[in-house]
């Protein structure tokens, strides 16, 4: 179990039963404030900064003169506002613009070519389609400019939506863009998942399951640690992922990969799925 700080005991992230504090921090102010301060901490690390700080050179100019000038440059938060679900607000947050089927709400008033500001909903209980800005809680991720309307957006069912639907100008942080970028060479992924394949690191000419694959992040990084030689087993339970992994194979030139419709947690006593090497 990790140290989380000088006097402050130990503690397990997996269940608040399991926390065990001790040491000066419970001696001041109690154990149960403890333990709420230290989820609160938790909470909040787990969400981008709410402001940031800066610095400012006063040498040739006063503090006020350069905060003036600063918030002049800065953009401002839009009236016409976008709102995304917290997977479609990590992409963002990765460089990516959104594409038409993430966006869960919309201004009434919005157009293509508005400028909009995009939000997430950090609860889940944004319904898809909402029109008015949104009340509950929600964090910004950066300005853009839709390039399709509120009504091109919701007028049709979201499986039969494609294409840009904001395209991120001024995202909250600076990565940039990755869409269609080298789309062939490059796969955009978590560093967790990148090491998941080192970790089990699979030989060429090795047989590999991969258990639960869309959208095939993972299966094409084991496929390419294997030199493309021997064979990825890749199962999912929906034809529509099973179908992303093999677009992602293509993508990348994979020639190795095999995917099925299967339900992973069966797969233990399938023989025939079974003769492997490895499974992830």
């Amino acid at each position: 179990m990790p140290n989380i700080a000088p006097g402050f005991g130990k503690t397990k992230f997996w269940g608040c039963h399991d926390v065990d504090y001790s040491g000066k921090v419970v001696a001041a102010i109690g154990k149960e404030e403890a333990e709420r301060k230290f989820h609160i901490t938790i909470d909040r690390l787990s969400l981008p900064p709410g402001y940031t700080t800066v610095r400012v050179c006063t040498v040739n100019r006063t503090r006020d003169l350069i905060r003036e000038e600063l918030q002049q440059l800065l953009k401002k938060h839009h009236t016409k506002e976008i709102m995304v679900d917290i997977h479609c607000g990590a992409a963002i947050l990765r460089g990516a613009h959104i594409f038409a089927p993430g966006v869960l709400g919309a201004t009434a008033d919005v157009q293509a070519g508005d400028q909009v500001s995009v939000y997430v909903d950090v609860e889940g209980k944004c319904l898809r389609g909402f029109q008015k800005p949104y009340s509950g809680p929600r964090v910004f991720v950066g300005n853009g400019v839709a390039r399709m309307s509120r009504d091109d957006i919701f007028s049709v069912a979201q499986e039969q939506l494609s294409g840009i639907g904001v395209e991120m100008t001024s995202p909250l942080y600076g990565c940039p863009p990755l869409n269609d970028v080298m789309s062939d060479s490059i796969f955009l992924q978590n560093l967790p998942s990148t090491v998941a394949g080192h970790v089990l690191d699979p030989q060429p000419g090795e047989r590999v399951l991969d258990m639960c694959a869309a959208p095939g992040g993972k299966t094409t990084h084991l496929a390419t640690l294997m030199s493309n030689q021997g064979a990825v087993i890749a199962l999912d339970k929906s034809q529509g992922k099973v179908d992303k992994v093999m677009a992602n194979a293509r993508r990348l030139g994979l020639t190795c990969i095999q995917a099925y419709m299967f339900d992973g947690g069966k797969a233990a006593s399938e023989a025939a799925v079974c003769e492997k090497d490895v499974s992830l």
